[in-house]
């Protein structure tokens, strides 16, 4: 069985729609020619096509890392699900989630050059300026974070963290925007970007000056609606309306009750009719938001870099201010060992973002740097995961597949860039059917 997914119009039928219900005396108004769109009254619905197009990427590729990291069990009878679950990633399911993350990085870029044209002298201080740099930015971030290899507007292969660099470049784009047209909240949410675009790129200095600019309580959300036929929350619909992936037998269930990862056992078996089906209940519905800059990511930001300091005392602190925006009480027993304090940071962060499509950066990056006891790079090793305080590992009810070293922590070059573009003729990045660590 292939994975369900929604059939979503293009960033130019939302357009239409966006004209449409703006204008009453438009009335089936067929084609839109592209100078049509050079006036600046279409500049609302083209930055509404931006995050449209943000948020249709943000969906699939959070439910994709959902079942192919430990933040749920693939409990779920689709072909792709079964690979997924054992760290299989083939580079021909991957051509929509490859293809969404560079048509939304693409859509606001080139947007942003039609703005420019549109706005002329008004382009700067422009809100909506703002808003599309911190849009391409994020959508850089993503790239950055889920791909394995950058390719760019028909290039030949790049390291990924490129992404990381252009993400910061567009945050500083935005936060000059934004505080011109005096929109605070997208300041905020640019520092929020650039902090994380920073630590992606290992720059700890500038992420912990960065994310002190965003405050505990703050959030930047993909937008979805329960009345959009295009922006439907693709995990809701998965695990509300089909049993595909669950909670069970996850750091999420061991650790539960947990506000920030919240789940209810009704009983019932998941569309494999095997396993347990523990349904999320963080996204409630068809248009329940995704998260994508929190202030209390900041905090575990500010305390992973104290943690490399090893300042164990002010990392504890920045987890424990974290948790109590939760209403949860400090971590108990409190770390007394930086290699404890580790952990710990391992299962913040999985459970402040769970299932918001971060979670393969954290076991990739850590992997790198050969932290074998974090619990994510045990994870994807196949190993029994460590629960802090638990003398008990956690076993994944799914194995890692027999043929790779490793689960896959990255999206590869999906097989339609790799068949059409021509600088990656002959590219050993693009060998093989799936990515292999």
């Amino acid at each position: 069985m292939i994975r369900r997914r929604s059939i979503r119009a293009g960033s130019l039928a939302a357009l239409v729609g966006m004209l449409t219900l703006t204008s009453c005396e438009v009335k089936n108004p067929g084609a839109i020619l592209d100078v049509d769109l050079d006036d600046e009254q279409v500049l609302d619905a083209l930055v509404t096509g931006m995050s449209s197009d943000f948020s249709t990427m943000v969906d699939d590729i959070a439910f994709d890392m959902a079942r192919g990291s430990d933040e749920m069990t693939g409990s779920g009878s689709y072909f792709e699900t079964g690979l997924l679950r054992h760290g299989i990633l083939n580079r021909e399911d991957q051509n929509f989630e490859w293809g969404a993350q560079h048509r939304a990085r693409w859509v606001a870029e080139a947007g942003l050059q039609r703005m420019d044209s549109v706005l002329g002298a008004d382009y700067s201080g422009d809100a909506r300026v703002a808003r599309a740099f911190l849009l391409a930015g994020l959508s850089h971030r993503f790239l950055g974070e889920t791909t394995c290899y950058a390719v760019i507007d028909g290039s030949g292969v790049l390291d990924h963290k490129v992404h990381f660099d252009s993400a910061v470049a567009r945050a500083d784009s935005a936060i000059f925007h934004a505080q011109g047209a005096g929109d605070a909240e997208l300041v905020t949410a640019a520092y929020g970007l650039r902090a994380q675009a920073n630590a992606g790129g290992g720059d700890w200095t500038a992420a912990v000056s960065d994310a002190g600019q965003v405050p505990t309580d703050f959030e930047y959300v993909a937008f979805f609606a329960i009345t959009s036929g295009r922006e439907e929350n693709v995990i809701q619909d998965e695990t509300w309306d089909r049993e595909e992936m669950s909670a069970f037998n996850t750091v999420a269930d061991r650790l539960a009750p947990d506000p920030r990862a919240p789940w209810v056992d009704e009983g019932a078996t998941g569309a494999d009719g095997v396993h347990a089906h523990y349904k999320q209940t963080k996204y409630p519905d068809d248009g329940s938001d995704i998260p994508v800059i929190k202030g209390t990511e900041m905090r575990l930001l500010e305390a992973e870099a104290f943690l490399r300091n090893s300042d164990l005392g002010n990392a504890v602190l920045r987890i424990d201010e974290a948790r109590a925006h939760y209403g949860l009480g400090n971590v108990t027993p409190a770390p007394t060992t930086i290699n404890d304090a580790w952990v710990v940071l391992d299962h913040e962060r999985l459970l402040t973002l769970w299932m918001e499509g971060r979670r393969w950066n954290d076991a990739r990056r850590w992997d790198e740097e050969g932290m074998t006891s974090m619990p994510a790079v045990q994870y994807i090793y196949g190993n029994p995961m460590t629960v802090y305080s638990d003398p008990n590992p956690l076993i994944p009810i799914f194995p890692k597949d027999g043929s790779i070293v490793k689960r896959a922590t990255c999206i590869p070059i999906s097989l339609a860039e790799c068949d059409t573009n021509e600088n990656l003729v002959g590219a050993p990045e693009c060998a093989g059917a799936y990515v292999a660590p």
